[in-house]
């Protein structure tokens, strides 16, 4: 018969760089994830084309590359984005 006691696994503890390469790791994926899905939908609902597709994602390496080098402010695309169509991106956790 047990004494009714339970015994308990002691937590895991983890070094800051575990939890820093673990939250970086987590972004990486969610934001390949995103990429992923925005450039399915683009190609979807267009009927890109293999060239296409090609171009549309060397068009979104050369923005990238200018919000790398300070060239565009992503805030003024995204006021741009939603005087053109009313939709405000933005970032929302529950």
């Amino acid at each position: 018969m047990s004494s009714g006691k339970k015994k308990y696994k002691k937590p895991r503890t983890y070094a800051e760089s575990e939890v820093k390469r673990a939250v970086k790791e987590a972004g990486d994926e969610a934001v390949k994830r995103i990429l992923l899905i925005c450039i399915a939908a683009a190609s979807d609902m267009f009927n890109l084309d293999d060239s296409q597709l090609e171009q549309f994602m060397g068009t979104m390496q050369r923005y990238i590359d200018y919000q790398k080098d300070g060239l565009i402010d992503l805030a003024e695309y995204s006021k741009t984005i939603e005087k053109k169509t009313g939709i405000s991106i933005t970032l929302s956790r529950w």
